[in-house]
């Protein structure tokens, strides 16, 4: 393993797999695949205690409109 480089544990592979997905619907990517990793993704996140329950309906109500 390269200087610097480890590998991320399970929450850190969600989260870091959020933000890729959010930056790509921000970019304009509406691909329904997209959309439905992101729904997974959230539930997850609000399993982990990452995301809140209020951050979540937010997050699935914005995707509704995309």
């Amino acid at each position: 393993i390269p200087i610097g480089k480890r590998l991320l544990n399970k929450h850190e592979q969600l989260t870091h797999r959020f933000k890729v997905l959010k930056g790509e619907i921000l970019a304009g990517n509406t691909a329904s695949q997209v959309i439905k990793e992101m729904r997974s993704l959230v539930k997850q996140l609000v399993k982990s205690g990452e995301l809140s329950l209020e951050q979540h309906d937010g997050i699935l109500k914005e995707l509704k409109t995309l």
